[in-house]
């Protein structure tokens, strides 16, 4: 049998995979993947960045800058000389646009979409399709501008989220953390879609151009976001890198009846504190291995952020 390594080298070996693990935390690497979960849970994606525009006959996306005040560079437009009512019309017959997503996130996530309809025909332009992978779930299909909006959103940008077949927040079911592809159909022609943003929380309302994305236009101020519990500092907690403990502190109001976990990369709880009305907590994390590790602050069952944590 070999000699079992000396102090010294086994501490340049952690030492080594500090580094390297610090390097994968940092720097992504060779990605096959075009948008990420960010430490909020929020996948924030500009419409004409999409990872592939794919026509389908008389059927295409095109970039647009109609109507004005888009968020970004533009917009996309559906046109076609044929509308797609279900979910079976459009996996057959529609052209979609693709975002490869990096999910961290398995479970339902809501589908928000900043959209416009045409004030010369409202009717008749007012809806798509979202579907993950190669399937349109019922929960993706006939998303639409919910008839309470009036004529709200007639030629101007509106964030729209009301799935007609459910009769509310139109979402997608993540299987598993990982690459996945987000897909939109078109549904009828002149559809406009300018920002798409998927959400682990179902917040009905959304203003302005959204939470901003990596790739938003520094001219473009993020004016929007879709409730107070999605600042970025609902949840904070230092340091990261982290030695043998953390401080956790959550936002005044964001604490009652919640609960934050630490979870590893397969998904296994390896910490938990209770938050009811409590505005900070410290976590010792000092047996846990070398690694990356997700910290979430939950409600119930239903996650309110997330934020990576790498451990030394």
């Amino acid at each position: 049998m070999g000699q079992k390594p000396t102090l010294h080298v086994r501490q340049m070996m952690k030492a080594g995979l500090v580094a390297l693990l610090f390097a994968i935390f940092q720097i992504s690497g060779a990605q096959d993947y075009d948008f990420e979960q960010n430490l909020d849970g929020l996948v924030v994606m500009e419409a004409e960045n999409y990872t592939e525009n794919v026509a389908n006959g008389m059927t295409e996306w095109l970039f647009t800058q109609e109507p004005l005040d888009y968020s970004g560079e533009g917009a996309m437009m559906a046109v076609t000389d044929a509308s797609f009512a279900s979910a079976q019309d459009a996996l057959a017959g529609s052209a979609i646009l693709v975002y490869r997503i990096n999910f961290t996130e398995s479970g339902p996530h809501y589908v928000w979409a900043r959209a416009s309809r045409s004030a010369d025909n409202p009717g008749g332009t007012d809806s798509y399709h979202a579907g993950l992978d190669v399937t349109i779930p019922e929960s993706g299909t006939f998303i639409n501008f919910e008839e309470a909006f009036g004529e709200e959103g007639d030629g101007i940008w509106k964030w729209i989220w009301w799935c007609n077949p459910i009769g509310g927040q139109a979402y997608v079911e993540v299987p598993s953390a990982g690459v996945h592809e987000f897909v939109v159909y078109i549904r009828e022609n002149n559809f406009r879609i300018d920002k798409i943003v998927l959400s682990l929380i179902d917040y009905q309302e959304g203003v302005g151009y959204g939470p901003p994305g990596d790739d938003i236009a520094e001219t473009i101020p993020a004016t929007g976001i879709f409730s107070a519990e999605l600042a970025t500092g609902v949840l904070t907690f230092f340091p990261n890198p982290a030695g043998d403990r953390i401080k956790v502190r959550i936002q005044d109001g964001a604490s009652a009846m919640n609960r934050i976990g630490l979870y590893n990369i397969t998904g296994e709880l390896v910490r938990s504190v209770q938050a009811d009305f409590v505005s900070h907590a410290d976590m010792d994390v000092s047996d846990l291995a070398t690694g990356i590790y997700y910290l979430k602050l939950k409600r119930g069952e239903e996650t309110i952020t997330v934020k990576k944590m790498l451990k030394l």
